[in-house]
């Protein structure tokens, strides 16, 4: 049992360290998003555009449809560097935000209405940021039939429309982005950053923005605009969102444990570790539940007991459901059952040994 738990943290030593061999901060890209901007723009939004266009970065920019809304566009949305997404209708709030709990109907209207307003001023955009973060099922299914092909909200929304690809924000502060991107990243991911042109109040503030677009620029540090990721191999599916959610995952991102970050959306590839990781904690506890509780259940050595963990894996691997809970069931019955082969086998070894002498 020792040796086990020995082998078991080498293992895991080599990994890290193995990761920690290919840190690198260009192993996380940047999305800036932009929301509560008007058609008309006030001076804040386009300075903040302006910087981007000094430094050719790519700014995504989330416009209010029906809030302050003038005949004609204002030119500097017709930057270069600037995509547009719609950020809700008119936000203002129906209840807890400005979507949630509405109709279908009601929902498809105002999504619809937003997108074509933009659509009749020339821009076609393809992502859908909710204000407040706040949607659900009738939300996604009216983004659907209204041709978004993004939502970006935050990471706690539903999303249980496979037709809709997710890229929440997971940053809220320019500062912190430059910390996490000066740090470096063991993993491959995304950081979305998420700003408002009523945060910028001072000088101070612009000039903390240039640092970062410098710092970016200095260390080609790759930047994207949401139709980027949608016209890429880029994994941003529902999966990918659920994984972010699973209790060790999130803990790990949360404490800034073996290098994750609860301020980066990481890549499916990068979930690998996560994984091998859960292996391993389920193995010792299970080995540890067998060597003190189980291995005093003779019924555990019987054939029936196999069959029936061997039934138990194949129903869990063909329901094929991404819930936690039964990713976490399936994982723990593959343990199981090999624990209890090894027990069989080594019992068997003991019986041939005792019936030699």
């Amino acid at each position: 049992m020792n040796t086990l738990f020995f082998r078991c943290k080498v293992l895991l030593m080599c990994l890290v360290f193995n990761q920690t061999l290919l840190a690198n901060n260009q192993n996380l890209r940047l999305i800036v998003r932009m929301d509560d901007c008007y058609v008309s723009a006030d001076s804040k939004t386009v300075r903040i555009i302006r910087l981007f266009e000094k430094h050719k970065t790519p700014i995504n920019v989330g416009i209010i449809p029906f809030k302050n809304p003038a005949d004609t566009l204002n030119p500097i949305y017709r930057s270069r560097y600037a995509e547009i997404f719609v950020h809700g209708y008119k936000h203002e709030k129906e209840g807890n935000d400005e979507f949630t709990g509405l109709s279908y109907l009601k929902q498809r209207d105002k999504t619809q209405r937003g997108k074509h307003l933009l659509e009749s001023k020339g821009i076609y955009p393809c992502c859908f940021a909710p204000p407040w973060n706040g949607y659900d099922d009738n939300t996604l299914k009216a983004l659907e039939k209204s041709d978004f092909l993004i939502i970006s909200a935050n990471e706690f929304g539903p999303k249980n429309n496979s037709k809709i690809k997710y890229v929440p924000s997971t940053c809220y502060s320019v500062k912190k982005a430059i910390e996490v991107l000066e740090k470096e990243s063991l993993f491959n991911g995304i950081i979305v950053l998420l700003i408002h042109p009523y945060e910028f109040n001072s000088d101070a503030d612009f000039e903390l923005l240039e640092k970062l677009l410098i710092f970016i620029n200095k260390n080609n540090i790759q930047t994207r605009y949401f139709s980027n990721l949608n016209s890429l191999d880029e994994n941003i599916t529902a999966k990918r969102l659920e994984y972010h959610h699973y209790p060790l995952f999130y803990l790990l991102r949360k404490y800034d444990i073996l290098g994750f970050n609860h301020t980066v959306y990481y890549e499916m590839g990068s979930l690998i570790t996560v994984n091998i990781i859960e292996w391993f904690l389920l193995l010792i506890i299970s080995l540890f539940g067998h060597l003190k509780y189980i291995n005093k259940l003779k019924l555990y050595v019987s054939i029936t007991t196999g069959i029936i963990l061997l039934l138990v894996v194949i129903i869990f691997y063909s329901y094929k459901s991404d819930s936690y809970r039964w990713v976490l069931l399936y994982k723990t019955s593959v343990i199981a059952l090999f624990i209890w082969l090894n027990h069989r086998l080594i019992n068997r070894k003991k019986l041939k040994a005792a019936q030699a002498t």
